[in-house]
């Protein structure tokens, strides 16, 4: 019987950065060394098996790991009209490799509207966008400026720069559930005291600087955080202030 060799052959989508996939002459496919597989690539029993011998279900790209073949979407610069949150929190769910690139590249951004001033009476005449790459998979209004002028008088807050921040998901504040900080003192929160018990909206955002949505867009903008993979913090003995994970956020001023 002929000898097996095993050909070094690199990856051609991550180069020298990933362990290397070898190529077997005979049978004609491709594998990995034993000491370089990890437990999940140990499927339908073959340490050998290429997209753990399934790949009509599943791709291998890199040599690391086998991920659903839907996956295959994060190799491609583009996202089809096709892909729903709904979809995309389902293959989250089903492999850590995609969960944690929905992550890496999800993003929050505020897109200030020209009627957003805080002083004219017109409140949430700003965008909040989640997106993902290009994607954007929710969206809703926001109080984006400071429109609590006597708080402002009085150097207890201000309209937050345009800029680059980083968002991070709270177990709770005193006096909001699931609240978001962006720097001290500064949240996206609702505009209700959902931290005391109260989902009574208030009239006017009331905002000294904090990113105010609506109730019901901030429960939504939670939910659909929790469905991408961002976790709120969490104390066991229920200390506010925890904090969980948290995404990128720009404030773009007005459009």
């Amino acid at each position: 019987m002929q000898e097996i060799r095993e050909i070094f052959i690199l990856n051609k989508f991550l180069g020298n950065k990933s362990p290397p996939l070898w190529k077997n002459p005979v049978f004609g496919c491709r594998i990995r060394k034993k000491e370089e597989l990890t437990e999940a690539s140990n499927i339908n029993g073959d340490l050998y098996a290429y997209a753990g011998n399934n790949p009509v279900r599943y791709i291998d790209p890199d040599g690391n790991e086998s991920i659903p073949f839907e996956c295959k979407l994060k190799m491609r610069n583009y996202l089809q009209s096709s892909i729903t949150l709904s979809k995309m929190a389902y293959w989250i769910n089903s492999n850590p490799s995609f969960a944690n690139h929905i992550k890496e590249n999800t993003t929050l951004v505020i897109n200030r509207g020209k009627n957003d001033n805080g002083r004219n009476g017109e409140y949430y005449q700003s965008k909040l966008n989640v997106n993902y790459e290009t994607k954007t998979l929710y969206s809703c209004n926001i109080q984006s400026t400071a429109d609590n002028v006597e708080f402002v008088k009085a150097g207890k807050g201000k309209t937050l720069p345009a800029g680059d921040y980083t968002a991070t998901r709270l177990n709770r504040t005193p006096s909001f559930l699931n609240a978001i900080s962006i720097v001290d003192g500064y949240l996206i929160h609702p505009n209700a005291f959902t931290g005391l018990n109260s989902n009574n909206e208030w009239d006017s955002p009331c905002s000294g600087g904090c990113q105010i949505p609506k109730l019901t867009d901030f429960n939504e903008l939670i939910d659909t955080l929790s469905m991408l993979g961002f976790r709120g913090g969490y104390d066991s003995t229920g200390k506010t202030w925890a904090k969980g994970d948290s995404l990128p956020l720009k404030i773009n001023d007005f459009e």
